[in-house]
């Protein structure tokens, strides 16, 4: 009996002092800060929202201002489409008036999944959600990442680094989980610095897609889950919209292919899913030719974002209207 009671007490104290790091932790330095804002966004507006977005940073695109709709942002730096997926269906199975979930279509999104990647280690997408999501589900195969995430607060991935000065100064996500948006002035860039961020980004695009290429079941697991997730957003009403989003001609030059490539990936999902559309602005010529509407070469800036976000609430309107067929829900969208 004393034997147990010691072991008792070991492990009481064990799992004190583990409470006691995780709050101090999230008090002085929390780990993974734009997500726990865009969780907390949600947990008081979830019975309000009507639309989500999920992927890569691609989707600083979108303004919730500019749509007229109530939504959260769930994107994130380098989140792959199985990632996103994840994130919509936990906010499908929580927001009761979710209309559209806003998943970026980037050119070969569907060529990348994180875990899979071995070069760069990609997983910090995946642990970041892990982390911050209050559930025990993960993706298969993923029971090492989410363990270690949910031990995050602890267990830190920045080693502690910084806590104390954040003591003094509260670090603060740049990106507002309402708004989605860096509202910070900036310069108009030039046309000669779009032209080598451009050619940088499209190197690094290449490469990824040449090592992805490396497991040729990546774009059928890929599908398959948003294939998945386009079923249980039909059976609650809700629409999936795969954009991609406009790009600047320095960066669209280096993909030529691209975009019929992609129409031609994406033909049978939208086929078998008729509240499943993709809607392709990267060679809009009235936002792609302005420098004024871009942060860098593939990315849009808080004016683009207004801009193009105005866009596509006409085509969400006309998505949701009687009679609108499923295919060409967008007519403004510039010819493919």
């Amino acid at each position: 009996m004393t034997k147990w009671w010691t072991g008792l007490r070991f492990l009481g104290a064990g799992a004190l002092a583990f409470a006691a790091l995780w709050g101090a932790s999230e008090l002085l330095d929390p780990v993974y800060p734009a997500t726990r804002a865009s969780m907390a966004a949600f947990g008081e507006r979830r019975s309000q929202v009507t639309v989500v977005t999920v992927g890569n940073s691609h989707s600083r695109a979108v303004s919730f201002a500019a749509l007229g709709m109530t939504g959260v942002h769930f994107w994130l730096d380098g989140q792959d489409a199985r990632e996103s997926a994840f994130l919509a269906r936990y906010a499908a199975e929580r927001a009761p008036r979710l209309r559209y979930v806003l998943l970026t279509a980037s050119y070969d999104f569907y060529r990348h999944d994180n875990r899979m990647l071995s070069q760069v280690d990609r997983s910090g997408p995946r642990r970041e959600i892990y982390a911050r999501t209050p559930t025990l589900e993960y993706l298969p195969g993923d029971f090492d990442l989410w363990a270690g995430a949910k031990l995050a607060p602890v267990v830190r991935p920045d080693h502690w680094r910084g806590a104390a000065r954040r003591l003094l100064r509260p670090s603060v996500p740049v990106r507002d989980p309402v708004t989605g948006l860096d509202d910070r002035p900036s310069p108009v860039p030039s046309a000669e610095w779009l032209a080598g961020y451009g050619l940088m980004r499209a190197t690094q695009q290449h490469a990824g897609v040449k090592e992805a290429l490396r497991d040729p079941a990546i774009p059928a697991r890929v599908l398959g889950s948003i294939e998945s997730l386009a079923r249980d957003l039909r059976s609650r009403g809700a629409y999936l919209v795969l954009y991609t989003p406009p790009y600047h001609e320095t960066f669209r030059r280096h993909f030529p292919d691209a975009a019929p490539e992609l129409r031609n990936v994406l033909a049978p999902l939208l086929q078998r899913n008729p509240n499943a559309v993709w809607l392709d602005f990267s060679a809009d010529t009235s936002i792609t030719a302005r420098r004024e509407f871009f942060y860098n070469s593939s990315h849009l800036s808080p004016r683009g974002a207004r801009v193009f976000s105005a866009k596509l609430a006409a085509c969400l309107r006309r998505l949701s209207s009687p009679g609108t067929p499923p295919a060409d829900p967008c007519p403004s969208a510039p010819a493919r």
